[in-house]
């Protein structure tokens, strides 16, 4: 039995469980509607642990999710986390949790580490359908005539005309979607004026579906380090980080031994 990542969102194409090719463990991306196909994929993995990333407009879908396939497969635990993020930066996230092969609920913890540690956005085109984070009327009208754009989900996000200063996490990789050196790729780099290590990767989906605008996504990704273990669980016994377990929901209290 091992842990797995299964990302929803409306986004993610209809009529199979997605993969990304850079990922080699359990993670799959899914629409809300392929709870059949959920499901059978759960099943594929043979998975004790799930976590369910989206993003916070898809809260009730990823819960319904989350509580047919506990359903169907009763030895299966599962855990909903909600970031204002895109689809690529979860499955970034989700793929490093996978690589450390830690405990579900440590590897669970590092993916929510990278992903609030992270840059998340995308560089755009026009704004006229970008809806989070909400442009300004002024860069809507810029947008129209050519004026390109840095939209940064997070909370808050924001959307900033192309030039002006990001502050980027310290000791980032910048991950972007789209071919090594092409004209997409160079554009994010100097959009950001970034200066460190930058490698492209496959896009996951297409930022007309994401942000309702050509352009091209990125993560500026901190990878964090496993935290440490510091407790164990009085019912799974996994490792944990914190006092409550993320996918069997008990609190654990340390006591101390007294001669």
């Amino acid at each position: 039995m091992t842990y797995a990542v299964m990302i929803v969102d409306a986004a993610v194409p209809a009529g199979a469980v997605t993969h990304w090719p850079m990922t080699s463990g359990d993670l799959g991306l899914v629409h809300p509607d392929d709870l059949d196909r959920a499901i059978g994929w759960i099943r594929e993995c043979d998975s004790s642990d799930v976590l369910v990333l989206a993003r916070p407009r898809q809260a009730r879908a990823a819960h319904t999710v989350a509580t047919t396939v506990t359903g169907v497969h009763p030895r299966l635990a599962a855990h909903v986390a909600l970031r204002e993020s895109t689809v690529l930066a979860m499955a970034i996230a989700a793929s490093h949790s996978l690589e450390i092969d830690a405990p579900a609920p440590l590897a669970y913890a590092t993916a929510l580490a990278a992903l609030d540690g992270s840059l998340v956005g995308a560089h755009l085109g026009r704004l006229s359908k970008v809806e989070s984070p909400s442009p300004s009327i002024w860069q809507h009208l810029t947008s129209l005539f050519g004026r390109r754009h840095i939209a940064v989900r997070g909370t808050p996000g924001r959307v900033m005309r192309e030039g002006a200063t990001i502050e980027v996490p310290a000791d980032g990789t910048l991950l972007v979607a789209t071919d090594e050196g092409s004209p997409a790729f160079t554009a994010v780099v100097a959009a950001l004026d970034f200066h460190g290590a930058v490698h492209a990767v496959p896009p996951v989906i297409e930022t007309t579906a994401s942000f309702g605008s050509t352009g091209t996504e990125f993560v500026v990704f901190a990878a964090p380090w496993a935290p440490p273990a510091a407790w164990t669980c009085a019912v799974c016994h996994q490792s944990l980080s914190g006092s409550v377990c993320p996918f069997c929901r008990v609190r654990s209290t340390h006591q101390e031994h007294v001669a």
